[in-house]
């Protein structure tokens, strides 16, 4: 008697499936080098770079599994740096998701990004002091924590991009002030500090763009707020 194989597929099939499916790294799959942020807040779009020298004519991105998650743009950076624009709705199941950038040949090798469960939430960007010489900014953001957990000293990222150059630091909090049980104010300063004491250093001119996030106590990231700055 023939044996039924469950849902009708063979074993065979089935293994090939498995195989084939996108969330798994294949055989030609093109590598990247680098990958950037490695989540994604509900409610929010967020931007990811993704870098590799053999990236390219890339045509689409796609999202493993799609649903709760819309890619909303796609575009070149440089000649082997890709910007993903990805929206993540509040209804999207938390979890792990892949993300895939599909080339006219091939495929680029998954990338694993993280929907979490909740998020602290930044808003009210506003710019106190900047300082060209050592590409300092000094900033105040709102912080809204709804489960509780942002922390005493929650870690502040910051990008500035320049023209001539991009200062990334990322740091704890330099002053927290805790406004109830779930919105907070936070004034940090970002600069060259560290690269200063390696003996270099980061002269900030004309206008630059800068980007802050913050991560709470477990680790999950907050949206990504952005404001130009003219030293």
């Amino acid at each position: 008697m023939k044996r039924q194989d469950w849902l009708g597929i063979g074993p065979t099939a089935l293994l090939l499936g498995l195989l084939l499916t996108p969330t798994m790294s294949r055989a030609g799959d093109v590598p990247v080098d680098t990958f950037s942020p490695q989540q994604a807040p509900r409610g929010f779009a967020t931007v990811f770079t993704v870098e590799g020298k053999k990236l390219k004519d890339v045509q689409a991105a796609e999202i493993v599994p799609p649903e709760g998650v819309t890619v909303r743009e796609v575009r070149q950076l440089d000649k082997a740096k890709w910007a993903v624009v990805i929206f993540v709705e509040e209804s999207a199941s938390p979890g792990e998701r892949n993300l895939v950038l599909v080339m006219k040949k091939n495929r680029s090798a998954p990338q694993k990004v993280l929907i979490p469960p909740h998020s602290p939430r930044i808003s009210d960007l506003t710019i106190l002091s900047r300082s060209g010489n050592h590409a300092e900014v000094e900033f105040t953001i709102a912080v809204f924590d709804e489960a509780g957990d942002l922390g005493d000293k929650p870690r502040v990222t910051t990008e500035l991009r320049c023209s001539d150059a991009t200062l990334t630091t990322g740091d704890p909090a330099n002053e927290v002030e805790k406004k109830d049980a779930q919105n907070y104010l936070i004034k940090h300063r970002s600069s060259d500090k560290v690269l200063a004491t390696f003996g270099q250093t980061v002269t900030a001119t004309g206008t630059c763009a800068l980007e802050v996030s913050l991560e709470d106590e477990a680790k999950y990231r907050s949206n990504t707020l952005t404001a130009m700055v003219s030293f």
